[in-house]
């Protein structure tokens, strides 16, 4: 009997990258602004568009025989992640350990996660799997007393453009809690506070945003 396995990967910090448009327009002040959205100007835009290749960070792989399948997963980043396996539709299998379930996932492959197999081997059998993951490590506890620093040299000042719950592009659960600081082109961007960067995203063009830069610290 064939089998049939389909994989459905959501990423909670990446959105799909698509070629994209980029608006560039000089505001009221005489800024320059960047976005990935037509903006409400009558302002001459300069419009470029924009190809984002994008990149697997964390996928599952399947391995054993036909009948028993064994599944890990290939983390690229050089931080753990969490990863939440289930089955989106399933007929006549059965998994060891049962699904849905959360792994942490070092750097790197994993050792086998869990079994996938056939309840009765004469029927027919299917099923599809979701996989979803978020960057760290859900064990660490916050630390009350951290100081975080702005992300920028501590002699200089800049303007917020867009805090908690911004009207423009902070509307959803992955970027409620942004916070989006305007500095000139080449500033240094500083950490929060020492750890390693594990990810920086320069390509991050569905936030609407005017130059997205996404890293991962890991304490």
């Amino acid at each position: 009997m064939k089998l049939v396995i389909i994989f459905l990967a959501f990423c909670l910090l990446s959105s799909p990258l698509y070629g994209k448009k980029l608006y560039k327009y000089k505001d009221e002040q005489g800024r320059w602004s960047f976005s990935d959205k037509p903006p409400k100007t009558s302002r001459q835009v300069e419009v470029r568009q924009i190809k984002a290749e994008p990149k697997r960070y964390v996928w599952v792989e399947k391995t054993g025989k036909k009948n028993k399948s064994e599944y890990f997963v290939i983390n690229d980043y050089s931080g753990p992640v969490e990863i939440e396996v289930l089955f989106e539709t399933k007929s006549n299998v059965y998994s060891n350990p049962e699904l849905p379930k959360r792994f942490t996932i070092q750097p790197g492959q994993s050792d086998t996660l869990f079994q996938i197999a056939s309840i009765d081997k004469f029927k027919p059998w299917s099923f599809s799997l979701q996989y979803r993951y978020i960057i760290g490590n859900p064990s660490i506890a916050h630390d009350n007393d951290a100081v975080y620093r702005p992300p920028f040299p501590s002699n200089l000042k800049f303007p917020i453009y867009q805090a908690f719950g911004g009207k423009f592009s902070h509307t959803n659960k992955q970027n409620q809690y942004a916070v989006d600081i305007v500095m000139p082109v080449d500033t240094p961007i500083h950490a929060a506070r020492s750890g390693k960067v594990i990810e920086v995203n320069s390509d991050y063009y569905n936030s609407g945003t005017k130059k997205h830069i996404r890293a991962g610290l890991i304490a």
